[in-house]
């Protein structure tokens, strides 16, 4: 018995979400290394890169609830075109500041 057998039959779009699932949780791995990297690269106590990983883990906790909700009523591609923008407001305003 072959258990690949039925993989043929799963449709196309599927395999798209699993494949954009897999590169988003991929980038969610490197977190755990971004306290070594803080820690060994930029001289940042052990305490205090886990504390940033743990200001991340807290901040998603409690966001995520509530984009969850405002992407049911707007919609998720109003909410992810809206992210992006206001994110690169936000970047274009720390790395450009008005002085």
């Amino acid at each position: 018995m072959n258990p690949w057998r039925g993989l043929k039959e799963i449709p196309h779009n599927i395999w798209i979400l699993a494949f954009a699932t897999l590169i988003n949780r991929s980038g969610t791995m490197v977190l755990p290394f971004l306290a070594l990297y803080m820690a060994k690269d930029f001289g940042v106590s052990a305490g205090s890169a886990g504390l940033v990983l743990a200001f991340y883990g807290f901040g998603a906790l409690f966001t995520v609830p509530i984009v969850g909700k405002l992407s049911d009523k707007l919609g998720a591609l109003r909410v992810m075109k809206l992210s992006l923008i206001l994110i690169r407001q936000r970047r274009t305003r720390v790395e450009f500041p008005a002085s």
